[in-house]
């Protein structure tokens, strides 16, 4: 037990040293916990989109199941957002934001492939319309039955716009 004492008490009279090396072994298992995390669904991106050739994704209605909108600031999505959410009780659909982890606007392919895969097997939530801030997201690509809006803006329009409040 003595040995065990003086061990502590070594430990104690280095706490930085020890203290950072038990910070930088912390980052290093976070970091390659975190790595691995993002490798994993990317090792099978094309059997997750081989899914959507089911025939839940290939209905031949003339009604849309999901709706897509692409939200891009200071192009009047929030008012546009704000009408489908007072609008969807009247014509019976559901208006769904997409909420992103860590903020993250660009989606990795496995990413993009199952948040697809859950949105249009989600049964009882159809006919819905979904919106969210993200980079870029093809789903008409992976289900063509989809539609799909984005609202694009000049950047010279942002500058006139902030001229104009001077």
């Amino acid at each position: 037990m003595p040995s065990m004492v003086r061990f502590c008490s070594f430990v104690w009279r280095q706490r930085w040293p020890v203290a950072a090396v038990c910070l930088i072994c912390l980052l290093l298992i976070v970091t390659l916990s975190r790595n691995r995390l993002d490798e994993q669904p990317q090792s099978q991106p094309h059997q997750v989109v081989q899914t959507f050739n089911s025939p839940i994704q290939q209905s031949k209605s003339s009604i849309p199941s999901l709706i897509v909108y692409n939200r891009v600031p200071k192009t009047g999505s929030t008012s546009f957002v704000n009408m489908a959410y007072d609008l969807c009780w009247s014509n019976q659909i559901h208006v769904i934001h997409i909420s992103t982890s860590r903020n993250q606007h660009v989606l990795t392919l496995a990413n993009q492939a199952a948040l697809v895969h859950n949105l249009t097997g989600w049964r009882e939530m159809q006919p819905m319309m979904v919106h969210g801030h993200v980079a870029y997201l093809d789903f008409g690509r992976l289900v063509p039955s989809t539609k799909s809006s984005r609202a694009i803006r000049k950047m010279t329009t942002k500058k006139q716009n902030a001229d104009q409040t001077d």
